[in-house]
């Protein structure tokens, strides 16, 4: 398991714009960010990862993206200074950083078609948000002080002002100009200088300290998420490969990702998803569905299993390094079928179904991983037999031991074999609980237990389980702290319903000094986080016809990988940015797509 992440992430900050305004150039600094996810509960402030930002940048979209970063380094730097609030202080911030932003742009400005002196005045134009060349000779004449700073003894005349912009209009770096500004002001934001409210106000610089991601542009937002997705795919490129000659290769992993994610999307199979996408996207980006079936099918499934054996590890390593994994979690255990229309085969599990009806399905085993904080899919194994049930539990158990603290495991009525309690106890010991199935000797325990109290038998004879498991019968109507019936003692005088329906049975190897029953029901019934991550399960599972075993379990490790990855963005700060996000499904799945055919070759 990995250790613990920090409390709050910080930004390890190289700023060379401000080398000249004499505060430091290389620090790093503390953000601060919304108290929480109301949609998760996650304490998302302690959710992120330190990132390392450098200035300047050549690309004002950026430094907006940024903003919110540079506001709080503003307020890091903003006891260094002892200078007033005032326009001619600020102006003269201007000309200490204007010639390192130029640079970033690749511009000597000993090289411009105008004098230094007008260079300057240009750029107090334009930082100053003056609407006109009148309005610039005004505001010198206003400010000597920023007059003579620039190398203007005398302010000249409005018609020279004109002649110096058109002709950086007629070299076309009137827009470079504008955009050296908005970095002047950015560099002067984050270096914590006092700014002019005029300045504020006309840049719509939001200064506020803490960060919601309310607070950001969409255009922020969406390349946050955009982030998550070249982080996630790079990592996913990392882990899977096919068998292929590298000097042949048409198509990269990301870009086969970028298929998966269309298909599933869309809801078009992967035959024909690269017709949809080549609209958007082009052809030439876009693989064929063929070919990647034809890739899968050609590897092992050894080796497929392995590879995304990989792939899950590093996403449950950026659980735990972001600290989700920090707590003990909960395990809830499901099994979710995939209805396969064509013929029936050996790869799937026939169910007694009507005449009419004997589809077989396709059937997947889920564990999922879950508390205040997080929710997470431990695999996706395929469950090729129906006495399968207790060896996939045992894989599903060691991944997630091996990644996490789980404290309880819980299963539905479904998985009452006897193998199944031997894999739990193997996985967890004690902490594990069944709800039972309506024997004979279970309902023999409910009538013999009041219709309105819990009861508690050891070692009740309902399994082929050696030792026999325990007993807890709860009430249906459980309203209240209630008085536990032990069927050990033998002194207590009973009031039974005879009625087998009042109580529900779980079964477990804990006992009635290690828990209650008001434990045991509520903590089962978080067990509802498996059937929400079967429905995801298939909601993200990309979209095949085909019969072959290792294209279906390969499509089950992307549909794993995206519901983990979904979680995982939801529930920590962005990379980059350290922006907390609320993103749907889709949104992730477009990001993932837009980033594979746009961004990778």
């Amino acid at each position: 398991m990995a250790e613990k992440s920090p409390e709050k992430p910080t930004v390890v900050h190289a700023d060379l714009a401000a080398k000249d305004l004499g505060v430091p150039v290389y620090y790093s600094a503390t953000l601060d960010v919304s108290e929480g996810n109301t949609d998760t509960g996650t304490n998302i402030e302690e959710r992120g990862a330190d990132v390392t930002v450098s200035h300047p940048v050549a690309d004002p979209a950026e430094l907006r993206r940024r903003a919110h970063i540079t506001a709080q380094l503003a307020i890091y730097n903003r006891d260094l200074w002892d200078v007033e609030r005032s326009p001619e202080a600020f102006d003269t911030a201007v000309i200490d950083v204007a010639e390192r932003v130029f640079e970033a742009f690749e511009i000597d400005v000993g090289t411009l078609p105008i004098e230094r002196p007008y260079t300057y005045a240009i750029l107090v134009h334009d930082v100053w948000k003056i609407d006109s060349m009148p309005g610039l000779r005004q505001y010198l004449q206003d400010h000597p002080s920023t007059a003579n700073r620039i190398g203007l003894a005398e302010v000249p005349s409005t018609a020279s002002f004109y002649r110096r912009r058109n002709l950086l209009r007629e070299a076309r770096l009137r827009s470079v100009f504008a955009a050296v500004s908005e970095c002047i002001v950015h560099a002067i934001w984050r270096s914590g200088h006092p700014l002019p409210e005029e300045i504020i106000d006309r840049w719509e610089l939001d200064t506020t300290p803490v960060v919601t991601e309310f607070d950001i542009s969409p255009e922020t937002r969406d390349e946050a998420l955009r982030n998550w997705a070249r982080e996630l795919l790079a990592d996913a490129s990392t882990a899977l490969s096919f068998n292929r000659d590298s000097s042949r290769v048409s198509y990269s992993i990301e870009q086969y990702i970028g298929l998966l994610a269309h298909s599933t999307l869309q809801q078009v199979g992967l035959t024909r998803a690269q017709n949809t996408a080549g609209w958007v996207f082009g052809d030439a980006v876009v693989p064929g569905g063929d070919g990647l079936l034809k890739h899968i099918t050609a590897l092992d499934l050894d080796k497929i299993e392995s590879q995304f054996a990989t792939a899950h590890s590093q996403v449950f390593d950026r659980f735990a390094a972001r600290g989700l994994f920090d707590d003990p979690i909960d395990l809830a255990f499901d099994t979710t079928e995939i209805i396969w229309w064509g013929d029936e085969m050996d790869a799937t599990i026939g169910k007694r179904r009507p005449e009419k009806d004997a589809t077989p399905k396709w059937v997947f085993a889920l564990l999922v991983g879950f508390n205040s904080d997080v929710r997470v899919n431990f695999g996706a194994v395929h469950v090729r037999s129906k006495d399968r049930h207790a060896s996939v539990l045992e894989e599903l158990l060691s991944t997630a031991t091996a990644n996490a603290e789980p404290r309880y495991a819980f299963c539905d009525k479904e998985f009452y074999d006897g193998s199944v309690i031997e894999a739990l106890r193997t996985g967890l010991g004690k902490q594990w609980v069944i709800k039972a199935q309506n024997y004979d000797s279970i309902e023999d325990f409910i009538k013999k237990t009041p219709s309105d109290e819990p009861g508690f038998i050891k070692e009740i004879e309902a399994t082929s389980a050696k030792p026999r498991p325990n007993a807890f019968a709860i009430p249906k109507k459980l309203h209240r702290q209630q008085t536990l019936i032990n069927f050990r003692t033998t002194d207590q005088v009973l009031d039974p319903d005879g009625s087998a329906s009042t109580h529900t049975v779980y079964l477990t190897d804990m006992d009635d000094v290690e828990t209650t029953p008001e434990v045991i029901k509520f903590r089962y019934d978080y067990r509802w986080n498996v059937e929400t991550a079967n429905r995801q399960f298939k909601r993200v599972l990309p979209n095949t016809a085909s019969q072959n075993v290792r294209a279906r379990i390969y499509c089950a490790n992307i549909a794993t990988l995206f519901i983990n990855w979904h979680s995982l963005i939801n529930r920590t700060l962005s990379p980059t940015y350290n922006l907390p996000l609320t993103v749907t499904r889709n949104e992730l799945l477009t990001a993932i797509r837009d980033v594979a055919f746009t961004e990778t070759e």
